[in-house]
């Protein structure tokens, strides 16, 4: 089914009602979100990619703000519509477009090798968002398809967030929380209101927030602090989560209370480029992770603007197949 350009990608700042502007979570604020956070991705990536070690926490953020919504987003509807066509939903809108960017990948390389078929199972992904992504929505659905679960999902999720924080990786590790975090944010959206609605209370928990992220990552550029960070991977683990996290829960506080609501309405909420990122952030994260050695320090300037050309203009592209193919499916 094809639909014109301007209406597909760019959703008119005034095309949903005022209340649904001022809704938790709603519609305009996660796009808004979710496109902030992919360009927080973006930006890490190319910077990192010429010695720009500023913008490195950036990235972690991003990912973060896009676990919290996935784990709220996800429960949202699951409150709505149980778990019907659960799988069909989550394989056609991420599956499609990782399988055909990987498909070419490995056809460009021209090096067929059996571990594909692992990655393509999304066990070791190269993409480990993708991957970190799909453990968690198993984990969902199997708390959520057996009754007997279902009470103790919190707990079985903070059991697999310590494991992860104990013995994974530190990209992985930093991001234990994040998930189960949107999942409670629903379940306890009441509890969630009435905090919103104490305005010396939210300002207080941003600042906090705030306050803990920056102390922690300025920690981390002490000697001492480094050189342990290099040797104990816990103490790695814990540093990279209270710089990520906090930041991650006060953005989200910051987009969703009505103390900034003219900030919100005038520069954020309903804002055409940022809902058009978070339209393709699926396909802009995995094409702009592939994009990534054309990145060149000699040609700076052009490198930067054609990999972010194509990487927008690729992402786009792959939207609508992936687009198609779901309706060839159906």
């Amino acid at each position: 089914m094809s639909v014109h350009y301007s209406n597909s990608f760019y959703p008119p700042p005034h095309t949903h009602n005022n209340e649904r502007k001022s809704d938790f979570l709603g519609f305009c604020q996660t796009n808004s979100i979710r496109g902030i956070a992919i360009l927080m991705v973006i930006l890490m990536h190319s910077s990192c990619n010429f010695g720009l070690k500023i913008f490195t926490p950036l990235g972690g953020i991003g990912v973060a703000l896009f676990l919290i919504l996935s784990g709220y987003g996800l429960t949202e509807s699951y409150k709505r519509k149980g778990l019907i066509v659960f799988w069909k939903s989550k394989f056609s809108k991420i599956w499609i477009p990782y399988a055909i960017v990987l498909t070419v990948c490995t056809i460009w390389s021209l090096s067929f090798k059996p571990y594909v078929i692992v990655q393509y199972c999304l066990i070791d992904s190269p993409f480990w968002y993708i991957s970190f992504l799909f453990y968690n929505y198993i984990l969902f659905y199997v708390c959520h398809k057996y009754k007997f679960l279902y009470k103790y999902r919190f707990t079985i999720f903070l059991v697999y967030a310590f494991i992860l924080f104990a013995f994974d990786t530190r990209i992985r590790a930093e991001q234990c929380l994040c998930f189960v975090t949107g999942m409670w944010i629903s379940d306890y959206k009441k509890i969630v209101y009435k905090f919103l609605s104490n305005k010396n209370m939210v300002l207080c928990t941003i600042f906090l927030l705030y306050g803990i992220s920056a102390s922690a990552l300025f920690l981390k550029q002490m000697p001492t602090f480094r050189g342990q960070m290099e040797h104990v991977r816990l103490f790695q683990n814990i540093m990279e989560l209270l710089i990520k996290y906090p930041f991650a829960i006060a953005t989200i506080v910051v987009f969703t209370t009505n103390i900034f609501d003219r900030i919100q309405r005038s520069l954020l909420i309903g804002n055409r480029f940022l809902g058009f990122c978070s339209k393709i952030s699926l396909e802009l994260y995995i094409i702009h992770f592939s994009l990534r050695v054309m990145l060149n320090k000699e040609y700076q300037v052009f490198s930067i603007l054609t990999f972010l050309g194509l990487s927008f203009v690729l992402s786009i592209l792959l939207y609508r197949l992936k687009n198609h193919i779901i309706l060839w499916i159906k």
